[in-house]
């Protein structure tokens, strides 16, 4: 008998959904079904009320931004909103964020630059940070989009690493720390992290976040669990927040579900086309997630705590409970530092960037 409850209870879901989506509210179930699937609310950092974009462009002027990952999607749309209300930025791409940088008029006093880098090889990484160390610049905001998904046609980088720890992880890594070292964050830098954060990824366990990582090292294989990686992630932050300077604030981001291309790089086009038009109900626009990025970011709550979890809905949130492990966030960080210095180039062979 309760084996045939579960069958009905899981049918009458399934036909819930389907009515729901029917009648436009596929972002509300979706809503529902993030807070059900969330870490309780941080009752510390609070709540944001919504967004005001006049309040919003008062903040933002004036601001510098660096929006590592900024021609493609989240990335793309955070940088359209900074042109709009009023910052300056540093664009970051694998190509056509100098051309994105030339594209804008600005009002004096603002500077838009972009350094198209591939940020798939240590080397890149380097070249980026020798780069912006070049151009001085300070900025009060970072924002980390650059990421990928599992690749099975190429899996590893030239560096023998697996492409998405190498960007979600170890890319922002190595500029981050470049960053903090070359006094290129403002007194009170807010560092957004955007990954998954607050979502409770079931079947996670510490072993399983570390074997995923240790799995990505040359001789890499294809490793196509995801919800590893976003863990270690939001424990990396924590690690951050011991090891770099404390005038610097933390912020790991949940986007919401936004159509973008960065699945092309695991399922072909046909494949892309059908996933986003099931995803269509209950996705949210570049513009929206922007907005809520540097909501967040520009707000006073997230200075509550050196390290707080966000999601699109403007919540501040416990993350998976496995990122508030000290051990865990010491793993990941020194895994980073071990690999890095393996892969490290020599200092003259570092490839010059625009």
């Amino acid at each position: 008998m309760a084996g045939k409850g579960l069958v009905a209870a899981i049918k009458y879901g399934v036909v819930g959904v389907v009515v729901a989506v029917a009648l436009g509210q596929g972002r509300l179930l979706f809503t529902l079904a993030l807070r059900a699937t969330s870490g309780p609310l941080d009752l510390v950092v609070g709540t944001l009320p919504g967004i005001n974009e006049a309040e919003l462009a008062r903040s933002a002027s004036g601001k510098s931004f660096l929006v590592v990952g900024g021609t493609r999607g989240i990335g793309r749309g955070i940088v359209t909103a900074i042109v709009r209300l009023g910052g300056s930025c540093t664009i970051v791409g694998r190509r056509g964020a100098a051309a994105r940088a030339r594209e804008v008029v600005a009002s004096p006093g603002r500077v838009f630059v972009g350094h198209d880098v591939d940020l798939s090889t240590v080397a890149g990484c380097v070249a980026l940070s020798d780069a912006l160390s070049a151009d001085g610049r300070e900025f009060d905001v970072v924002v980390f989009t650059v990421g990928a998904w599992p690749n099975f046609s190429d899996p590893t980088t030239t560096d023998g690493l697996e492409r998405v720890l190498q960007l979600d992880l170890l890319a922002r890594h190595l500029v981050l720390k470049r960053l903090a070292r070359d006094d290129l964050l403002s007194e009170g830098a807010v560092v957004v992290n955007t990954l998954a954060s607050t979502v409770m990824m079931p079947f996670v366990s510490k072993i399983g976040v570390k074997v995923r990582l240790e799995r990505s090292r040359p001789p890499a294989t294809l490793a196509t669990s995801l919800p590893p990686i976003a863990v270690a992630a939001d424990a990396y932050l924590l690690a951050a927040a011991t090891h770099l300077p404390a005038r610097i604030t933390y912020v790991g981001m949940f986007p919401g579900v936004v159509n973008t291309d960065v699945m092309l790089s695991t399922f072909p086009a046909w494949a892309v086309a059908i996933l986003h038009a099931l995803q269509r109900p209950i996705s949210i626009s570049e513009d929206e997630t922007a907005l809520t990025h540097l909501a967040v970011a520009m707000s006073p709550n997230c200075r509550r705590r050196r390290v707080s979890y966000w999601n699109y809905l403007l919540e501040a949130r416990a993350t998976h409970r496995l990122a508030y492990e000290a051990d865990l966030a010491d793993f990941v960080w020194n895994f980073l530092e071990t690999t890095s210095a393996r892969l490290a180039p020599p200092p003259d062979q570092a490839a010059a960037i625009p």
